[in-house]
């Protein structure tokens, strides 16, 4: 799969994980974009499945203690 088919395939799961953690929308895409573009090229479906969800997640989750650890340092 190529990085525009990874983005649109994956775009849904990333929108509703920024809305679950309460993330901007704009950090929960640059995850997605971050995650396409680093997903290994010769990989099974379902491995290329657990690598992207599994990616975006914890960047996801990685901008949030971000965003938290801003506000509380100012």
């Amino acid at each position: 799969m190529d990085i525009q088919a990874l983005y649109r395939a994956y775009r849904p799961d990333a929108v509703l994980l920024a809305e679950k953690q309460e993330v901007p929308l704009v950090d929960a895409l640059h995850a997605l974009v971050r995650a396409a573009t680093q997903c290994p090229s010769m990989t099974t479906p379902l491995e290329r499945n657990y690598y992207m969800r599994s990616r975006i997640e914890d960047e996801i989750v990685w901008a949030k203690r971000e965003r938290v650890g801003l506000r509380a340092s100012a």
